[in-house]
Parts: C-alpha cells; sequence; structure tokens
C-alpha cells in the first residue's frame, strides 16, 4: 500500500492499489467490502456509544434509554457531514484530543497512585498471559484499535515528497497507536488487578449489555438508524 502510494498518488484508497494489482473487478470488489465492513463498524459503534453513555448518565442520576444517546450522536453526526469537510476534521480533531488526553490522564494517575489492590506488574506482557485462551478475540480487538491508520495513503497528493512522507507518516501512527493503547491497556489492568480484571469486564458487561430479545432489539434498531445517517 505505501509503494503503490508513493509510486501513483490517488484518493481511491484500496480500490485503486487492487485495480493496479488485480484489475477493476478485484478492485470494485475491494471497494464493496470496504464499505460493508466501515457499515457494520459503525452499527459497532453507535451501539457502544449509546450503552456506556447510558451507563454514564445513569451515574449521575439521569436515566435514559440507550436510544436516546444513539439518537442524539445520529444528529451530530448529521449534522457534521452536512457542512465541509473543514468543519468535520475540527470536530473530530477535539473529539481525539480528548479521547487521548482522558485516557492518558487516566492512566498516568493510576500509575502514580501504585496500581490497584494488588499493586503494579508486568505479568500482562508475559506469553502465558498473551497467548492465553481468548487470544483470537483479543486479536480483533487489536485490529479494531488500527482502524484509520491506512488513511495516510490517501493525503499522498497532498504531501511534497510522498515517497517519503506516506511511509513515515504510516509507521508514526502504527507506533503511537500501540504505544498508547498498550500503556492504556496496561494501566487500567492495573487499576483492577490482573487476577481480577476479566471477572470485573465480565460483570460490567452483563449489567450494561443485557442478553437475550433486549439484545437483539439494540441491533436491529441501530442497524435500522445507521442505514440512515
Amino acid at each position: 500500500m505505501l509503494r503503490s502510494a508513493s509510486r501513483r498518488c490517488s484518493v481511491g484508497a484500496f480500490y485503486t492499489y487492487i485495480s493496479q494489482a488485480l484489475g477493476v473487478p478485484s478492485g470494485i470488489a475491494g471497494a464493496a467490502l470496504a464499505i460493508s465492513s466501515y457499515k457494520l463498524i459503525q452499527i459497532a459503534v453507535y451501539a457502544l456509544f449509546g450503552i456506556f453513555a447510558a451507563a454514564m448518565l445513569a451515574k449521575i442520576g439521569i436515566v435514559v434509554p440507550w436510544w436516546v444517546p444513539v439518537l442524539a450522536i445520529a444528529a451530530v453526526v448529521t449534522l457534521a457531514g452536512s457542512r465541509n469537510i473543514v468543519f468535520s476534521g475540527h470536530v473530530l480533531s477535539v473529539c481525539m484530543v480528548c479521547e487521548v488526553l482522558i485516557l492518558f490522564v487516566l492512566g498516568v494517575k493510576i500509575v502514580l497512585e501504585g496500581g490497584g489492590p494488588e499493586g503494579m506488574s508486568l505479568t500482562s506482557f508475559a506469553p502465558t498471559t498473551v497467548f492465553a485462551p481468548g487470544f483470537g478475540v483479543a486479536l480483533v480487538f487489536v485490529v479494531g484499535s488500527y482502524i484509520g491508520f491506512e488513511a495516510t495513503a490517501l493525503y499522498a497528493e497532498e504531501a511534497r515528497d510522498p515517497a517519503r512522507t506516506v511511509p513515515r507518516a504510516t509507521y508514526a501512527a502504527a507506533l503511537l497507536i500501540a504505544g498508547f493503547y498498550g500503556f492504556s491497556t496496561w494501566a487500567i489492568t492495573q487499576h483492577y488487578g490482573p487476577s481480577q480484571v476479566q471477572a470485573s469486564g465480565k460483570a460490567r458487561r452483563q449489567r450494561s449489555i443485557g442478553t437475550g430479545r433486549s439484545s437483539r432489539s439494540r441491533l436491529k434498531a441501530i442497524a435500522l438508524l445507521s442505514a440512515t445517517v
């Protein structure tokens, strides 16, 4: 991808690169797969936002159904999408800065306080922990964390020297993502304790998401909403 971007500048993303290598039909198939994947990601993000936003509001005494925050954020997305790209870029920049600051400050606070009930340790990086049952599911989260880093190739047309700028930007983004999320996840694990973090996560998931018909109805509603936004 990086070599293709340095040789031929295009905003066609995966379509351009796949078409160059495998032909136009394969490029169209790749583009359709990418669009479908991003739509599924959109559904998942709406669901997560609605569930966690409702849970946070409940802690301050504001009890609302999960779909209320979803409708609110959908309205914001619609507003941003109807404006020019500069406006959307500013909104995204503010959200990204807030996200990084919140997680970084939380991680530093946990470290300065010495972790949780089990103190500080590096057992999270031990091979027996990394390759424990559930490693495949963890990889899904890892892949999700890296979504978007390939977008650096789309800006090759605007770079003075795409052969150098695009690879550097991509490698820098991958390293920063790995370091930031690695530190944040490790710090949160220290807060709950390595031996208790899994049980705590399961308990919170059961309280927030629920099971059975309620979960299915949420997914159906979010899928319908995302299809119209």
